[in-house]
């Protein structure tokens, strides 16, 4: 009996004890299989295809197929046909570069940021592993796919969760997180292996993720600050040449398109002059209008009482400051530098947006998603081992967590199943009622059905017309006249260009569009369905 009792525990724990690193070691698998299954079902159909994701395609489509970075859905408007400015490169070509090897269509457009979305679940196990530890990682991915930062149900944004959301969007901002996680991951390597040209690579790879959207540029400034305050801190040293390194590896990519916008000034300016207030650095005003706001950014649902019911608000709002003073408290008295590593991006992001950027979606949330998600799911590990009290309220608020993220993960779904049609056969009418020759005016998604057309967007006329937009505007007639369509697609929410776009215009009892086809006559040639079942007319003008 003396003997039976020690080796019965002690099979015990040579049993459980592998059963439990072989779930860490397949958790990760299990969480990206996972998260591919709820991202590739009904891709096509939900969320609904945002005007942006073909406008971003476009410029990327053209330089592919006939070299030239421009696109034709604004031709005449300040050389957008010639050299595009308006948002920055990098997702563009990669959307380019997906169109020619899958086709274009809305699935082969947004098989990209699935993979990005993908990639960045992947960055961020790896940099929770290399920060804290395995099981925090894991812990790192599961907060990331359930985990519910917003109201979820929209047509935009189905579930609520940053990374599944964002990834089913063809959008610059996912392409962000991958490449900041990518830059930090490097300089963690060049610091280890002192090579010059890590540190080079890794501020490569942040002036990329500037190239990705504007904000990603904020990565320089991460690593440039890590950098010191990891050697000026915990060495008491700083290693400005590798400080040089990170910005010229920024640098190279900068300068690059610094060039190109100073060959092409005129574009440049022409293009970006509606954007001239969210630059207005040198007013302290806009940085104290900016931190006005910021409570009512980014879509969290903060005023919704229906949102007070979600767990994942009240993890957002509270366990991600008490994360924060927990990872400050980590690097401070315990000396750990790799809290510092966290902490920098962490805190600096959420700073750089409050005071530095006018107009915040939901959309940004994505690049700090990771961050937020390691130092919470560092903490919830830490609190997980202290105590049985401890293990039961983590065991209920991830419970409660999941319960509810699965709830809108399971309504997006059903939603795309039951209101949404496949855009293929959507698209396929499109093309069979509309006439094979002449120009077409139309919204931008709907330029995916027909990317082979003389195709011009809907907006542009109100790019044209309007003072705020264009410095040298025409009257709206004068503006169509220019475009001179000879095909307009007018789609249900054709108002709401007219209300974000037609302030200069007088009659705003109908849309400008309208009143355009009354006036001259044209044709009602056919009426169908779009892919929400909502009402979509084709019209034909005989010039």
């Amino acid at each position: 009996m003396r003997l039976f009792i020690p080796l019965t525990i002690k099979s015990f724990v040579t049993i459980h004890l592998p059963t439990r690193s072989v779930l860490t070691r397949h958790a990760p698998l299990i969480f990206l299989l996972f998260f591919w299954m709820i991202s590739i079902w009904n891709l096509d159909r939900l969320p609904i295809v945002h005007p942006d994701e073909p406008w971003i395609l476009s410029p990327g489509y053209k330089l592919f197929t006939r070299g030239i970075y421009g696109s034709d859905l604004f031709a005449g408007f300040n050389g957008m046909e010639f050299i595009y400015f308006e948002f920055m490169p990098l997702m563009s070509v990669l959307q380019g570069v997906s169109a020619v090897l899958f086709g274009v269509g809305v699935m082969q457009m947004r098989i990209i940021p699935v993979m990005l979305g993908a990639i960045t679940l992947v960055l961020s196990f790896a940099l929770a592993r290399r920060i804290a530890n395995t099981t925090t990682a894991v812990m790192t991915m599961f907060l990331l796919l359930f985990w519910q930062w917003a109201v979820s149900g929209t047509r935009l944004f189905g579930s609520g969760i940053p990374l599944i959301d964002l990834a089913r969007i063809a959008r610059y901002d996912i392409l962000v997180a991958p490449l900041g996680l990518s830059a930090l991951l490097m300089w963690m390597h060049a610091r280890r292996t002192h090579a010059w040209r890590d540190y080079f690579l890794s501020g490569l790879l942040a002036g990329f993720a500037g190239m990705a959207h504007l904000y990603g540029a904020f990565w320089i400034a991460a690593l440039v600050i890590v950098h010191l305050l990891d050697h000026g801190w915990f060495e008491r040293r700083t290693l400005f040449r590798a400080t040089g390194l990170i910005v010229g590896g920024a640098g190279v990519v900068w300068l690059i398109w610094i060039a190109v916008a100073l060959l092409n000034w005129n574009y440049f300016v022409g293009q970006t002059t509606q954007y001239g207030d969210r630059f207005n650095v040198f007013n302290a005003a806009f940085y104290l209008q900016n931190l006005a706001l910021e409570g009512q950014r980014y879509n969290l649902g903060v005023r919704n009482l229906q949102s007070l019911m979600r767990i994942g608000l009240w993890m957002l709002v509270g366990g991600v400051p008490l994360a924060t003073v927990w990872v400050i408290v980590k690097a401070a008295r315990d000396q750990y530098r790799k809290a510092l590593w966290l902490l920098v991006p962490s805190v600096l992001f959420p700073i750089l947006f409050a005071l530095l950027i006018r107009v915040k979606t939901f959309n940004y949330l994505v690049s700090i998603a990771p961050f937020y998600a390691l130092m919470v799911a560092w903490c919830i590990v830490t609190l997980f081992n202290t105590g049985r009290g401890a293990r039961l309220t983590v065991i209920l608020i991830l419970t409660i967590s999941t319960l509810q993220s699965a709830w809108s993960i399971g309504t997006m779904q059903y939603f795309a199943n039951r209101h949404g049609r496949d855009t293929k056969v959507f698209y396929q009418q499109l093309r069979q009622a509309t006439p094979p020759q002449g120009r077409i005016l139309g919204a931008p998604q709907y330029w995916l059905a027909m990317p082979q057309r003389d195709y011009r967007a809907t907006i542009l006329p109100f790019f044209l017309s309007n003072p705020r937009l264009n410095q040298h505007p025409l009257e709206f007639e004068a503006a169509m006249t220019q475009i001179k369509p000879d095909i307009i697609f007018i789609d249900a929410h054709i108002a709401d260009i007219s209300d974000n776009y037609g302030d200069h215009l007088r009659d705003t009892r109908r849309t400008p569009l309208r009143n355009f086809l009354l006036k001259h006559n044209a044709r009602l040639i056919a009426k169908i369905a779009d892919n929400y079942g909502e009402p979509f007319f084709i019209y034909q003008l005989d010039w």
